[in-house]
């Protein structure tokens, strides 16, 4: 069922706020192109369990996984904007219009400890550094998940990635503990 007041959309049901008409479209445009960006770390990376287990919702639902990072690898890009702010070795706020996608493909191999990347993209989350004032007690970032194909905006649960970046205040609610890549472009 679609609901609309005003100038905002709401699918009823929890599917998708898109928060103002053609919201879905310019959260596309701003990935565009995302694999061009510098790439934060070299190789894909698992999320340490310790830190994955932190992003489980408890109790967990029961149409996903405990979490969203677990046996999962991921790439983290940065756009222009926001590459010095990522790549210092200060913790430097992020500029407004900084935007920073994180690619997730799926573990592949049965022992955990030998798991290797897959090649599939099946999520990008993202975060937008937007101007001050958007969402002051989330250091002014918009979350969502796109598919991993990039042309589906498929936000589900923005709290629970807000609830976890909270605890990165002091670096501007970003990870920062990727092993950065020699990739400068």
């Amino acid at each position: 069922m679609k609901v609309l007041v005003g100038s905002l959309s709401i699918f009823v049901g929890g599917a998708l706020f898109a928060g103002f008409p053609g919201a879905t479209d310019a959260r596309l445009k701003a990935i565009q192109g995302y694999r061009s960006w510098t790439k934060v770390n070299a190789k894909p990376v698992s999320m340490a369990p310790s830190v994955a287990v932190l992003c489980a919702a408890i109790p967990p639902p029961k149409w996903r996984d405990p979490s969203p990072h677990i046996g999962k690898f991921f790439t983290v890009y940065v756009n222009a904007t926001g590459r010095t702010a990522m790549l210092s070795d200060e913790t430097k706020p992020f500029p407004v219009g900084t935007v920073i996608v994180k690619e997730k493909v799926p573990a592949v191999g049965q022992d955990v400890l030998k798991q290797t990347p897959g090649t599939k993209v099946e999520l990008l989350t993202v975060m937008i550094k937007r101007d001050k004032g958007f969402d002051p007690g989330n250091g002014d970032w918009e979350y969502f998940a796109v598919s991993g194909d990039a042309k589906a905006v498929i936000s589900k649960d923005v709290k629970h990635c807000q609830d976890c970046h909270r605890s990165q205040k002091s670096s501007d609610y970003v990870y920062r503990d990727y092993p950065r890549s020699a990739s400068r472009r």
